[in-house]
């Protein structure tokens, strides 16, 4: 929008209408168009009865950000730079002095609920009328200054969030794994306070993303390891060596603002009774190679307001090029007189620093918008034939925290394959088995994905050996010699049994699912014959799919990629239902797909039968 067709709307007018006679607020500019950020800018002053003047002032000045979608985008609060607030509170971006062709600084203010992130207006209490969503935004502000002023923003039970280390736009993460249990693996070697080296791992993707890969001592033994698969481990390419430091608390500076400089880094650690000096001393030990290095910041951290500490969280922190080797003027080649040069010059007081993105890759961080039960992550499960079908099964099931899998199959990538896979063209030509494993093993950074290139027929003793003690076995193969097999076959563990298939063009889902110490394959094939009959008898007699290559012609199994992801996704809702059971007796499940008048009405449960 240029200046001369910058006209507020209807809309944007009302909303600065509804904020004119709200108690405590005074707009102190008329709406004002900024193209350097698109957007309608309100200026205005807000008043409250501040219990802590030095904290948060009676009056203080604030800039409105207002999208011309209004009342739909975004609505945003920010400090004036001249009589705003310049701390940083929680529930606010770090509190930086911005950009200098603006008025207003970076402290972006949180004044939404958590639902507004689903963006779903009904959802959430805010408001959506032109004439109520800004006036809710600034009765939310001039609470959230009153708590501010009171030292009572956030309350206990409320979810602990980190102050913002202003991070967004670094370019390398770092990430690290931690929990309860390694939590409590810290705690017995009683080395907060203290320091370390950390080898980090560089990922060849993504890129500029480092894994912590071993904590030592200064001496270089062990400490922990996380328990990243051996995968992982081998795509983490170049290693690298930094320090870690693990101090008893929150590295902030009050209210809640991230130490920026080296000055203020110093203030953090010596209200928490760490020596500054002498940690830095420890860091820079193994850090004098003329070469930046990370250095992780470790301190406790709640997953809620009020109580205990569950893990450690290591904030990323990019050191600079220490000092090092000789002819330095003035300062000897001494691990003191080096530590003095480095303050002197390298960290001097109001040189910033440099934090990078870091993040916690636990499992359970990683898995927290959805997971899988305990009775599967923590089985060893065997995927007997990975089509399209056993393929979306696989990758389900890794994405829901499966990590011990065995995926057998002897057929190698066609291009047809691609229609309903979920491999690519730089698969075609390889083993299915190789190719799902590579992509299993690149979805998460622990799982253990091994492979069986073989029929599940014709698999030899040593292989025997390394299913035989599988708790799940998913058969997706649709073949009646795999079922025979099955039967045949000991099983150490007395596994659930777990038999999928799909009727000719998709219409119905078949299966059977078991913990019977045999497979039920007569139960089986007493109760699936007459659908079998029956989707014979109801195929319309258009000529199959033709399968490529040369030779006798065979067909191919008529289904669209849509069907299966249909298939898949029902299959594993009911294993998930099923393993969550106590059930010992077989059953077979009969879906099929449902349309009427053109609409598609979803999938129904037509059978369900037992042998109890």
């Amino acid at each position: 929008m240029s200046a001369e067709d910058s006209k507020p709307t209807k809309d944007i007018e009302q909303a600065f209408t509804s904020i004119s006679n709200l108690q405590g607020i005074r707009t102190l500019e008329g709406l004002r168009w900024y193209e350097n950020v698109n957007l309608w800018v309100i200026k205005c002053r807000i008043t409250i009865g501040s219990p802590n003047k030095e904290l948060i002032p009676n009056e203080t000045d604030w800039y409105i950000w207002l999208e011309t979608a209004y009342p739909r985008g975004k609505v945003e609060l920010l400090p004036a730079k001249e009589n705003g607030i310049t701390k940083t509170f929680q529930h606010q971006y770090y509190n930086s002095q911005g950009e200098i062709d603006v008025p207003w600084r970076n402290g972006l203010i949180c004044a939404r609920t958590g639902m507004f992130w689903f963006r779903r207006s009904d959802y959430d209490i805010e408001p959506f009328e032109p004439e109520n969503r800004l006036k809710w935004y600034m009765e939310q502000m001039l609470e959230w200054l009153s708590r501010a002023a009171a030292g009572n923003l956030v309350k206990e039970g409320e979810v602990f969030e980190l102050p913002d280390y202003n991070t967004s736009q670094k370019p390398c993460t770092i990430a690290f794994c931690e929990s309860p249990e390694t939590f409590r693996v810290w705690r017995s070697l009683n080395h907060v306070g203290t320091t370390g080296i950390v080898e980090l791992g560089l990922l060849r993707y993504p890129i500029n993303t480092y894994v912590a890969t071993s904590f030592k001592d200064h001496n270089g033994n062990p400490l922990y390891q996380p328990p990243w698969s051996e995968y992982f481990k081998g795509i983490a390419g170049r290693k690298e060596i930094g320090a870690w430091a693990l101090v008893p608390g929150t590295v902030v500076l009050p209210p809640w603002q991230a130490p920026m400089t080296w000055d203020e880094l110093a203030k953090t650690m010596e209200s928490q009774g760490v020596d500054y000096i002498k940690m830095l001393g420890r860091l820079s030990k193994n850090l004098r190679d003329g070469q930046p290095h990370f250095v992780l910041v470790g301190f406790p951290m709640p997953d809620k307001i009020g109580q205990p500490s569950k893990h450690i969280h290591w904030q990323a922190l990019n050191m600079p090029i220490l000092s090092w080797g000789k002819g330095h003027a003035g300062y000897q080649n001494k691990s003191r007189s080096l530590l003095r040069r480095d303050l002197d010059i390298i960290l001097r007081k109001y040189k910033e620093l440099d934090w990078q993105k870091s993040e916690n890759w636990h499992s359970s961080e990683i898995l927290n918008r959805g997971r899988y039960s305990s009775q599967i992550i923590d089985s060893k499960i065997l995927i007997i034939g990975i089509g399209a079908l056993g393929s979306m099964i696989a990758e389900m099931l890794v994405r829901g925290g499966a990590n011990n899998i065995i995926l057998i199959d002897h057929d190698k990538i066609e291009i047809g394959n691609l229609t309903r896979d979920t491999l690519t063209l730089d698969d075609i030509g390889r083993y299915k088995t190789d190719a799902l494993q590579e992509r299993l093993v690149k979805i998460s950074p622990y799982v253990k994905a091994r492979t069986i290139t073989s029929k599940f027929e014709s698999v030899n003793a040593n292989e025997a050996n390394k299913i035989d003690d599988a708790k799940i076995v998913i058969d997706c193969t649709g073949n009646d010699d795999v079922l025979y097999c099955l039967k045949e076959c000991s099983w150490s563990k007395s596994p659930i049994f777990f038999s999928v298939s799909i009727s000719l063009q998709a219409k119905r889902f078949y299966i059977l699912v078991s913990r019977k110490s045999v497979f039920p394959i007569g139960f089986f094939q007493r109760h699936i014959s007459k659908w079998l009959s029956k989707d014979i008898e109801e195929y319309d007699g258009d000529e199959l799919p033709r399968s490529g290559g040369i030779g006798c012609w065979h067909p191919a199994f008529p289904a669209r990629g849509d069907e299966m992801w249909l298939w898949a996704a029902t299959a594993l809702k009911y294993l998930v239902i099923y393993t969550q059971s106590e059930a010992k007796y077989s059953k077979l499940a009969v879906f099929e797909q449902r349309q009427s008048n053109s609409s598609f009405d979803g999938v129904r449960l037509v059978e369900e039968c037992d042998d109890s």
